[in-house]
């Protein structure tokens, strides 16, 4: 069986100062610094993985981010009110949401009331055909 990349939390540059919070869906940008996840993401190989739980923003800061596992549950923040076992997709400023945009990101098992509610979700990426 192949070893996997990274066990745990790993660490990308933040040397523009962006505002990471916790728990958000992470990429990197062309020059290898961390940003926001986007969304109508189709390639969900380009998102880096999660925020940990802790606020970044200074420049030359290292943000901790989490890999992302299929299967594996993880805390996301909503980006807006969704119920339980949505289908959940990619969403701006690396949240979350209900509306379809992008390819499927996983399934919801907490409800989110508001933007910005942390729920707990699956991640479940559905593969786009080729």
């Amino acid at each position: 069986m192949p070893a996997l990349a990274y066990e745990g939390a790993f660490p990308i540059p933040n040397n523009k100062g962006r505002d990471i919070g916790p728990n958000l869906r992470l990429t990197r940008d062309a020059d290898g610094d961390v940003k926001l996840a986007t969304n109508g993401t189709t390639d969900l190989q380009t998102q880096a993985g999660l925020s940990t739980a802790q606020f970044y923003g200074s420049v030359d800061e290292v943000v901790s981010c989490e890999p992302l596992v299929a299967g594996k549950v993880y805390r996301v923040v909503a980006a807006g009110a969704f119920s339980a076992y949505a289908t959940l997709y990619p969403a701006t400023n690396g949240r979350v949401d209900d509306t379809v945009s992008g390819v499927q990101w996983g399934i919801a098992l907490e409800a989110a009331v508001a933007a910005g509610d942390e729920v707990l979700a699956q991640y479940l990426p559905k593969r786009v055909a080729s």
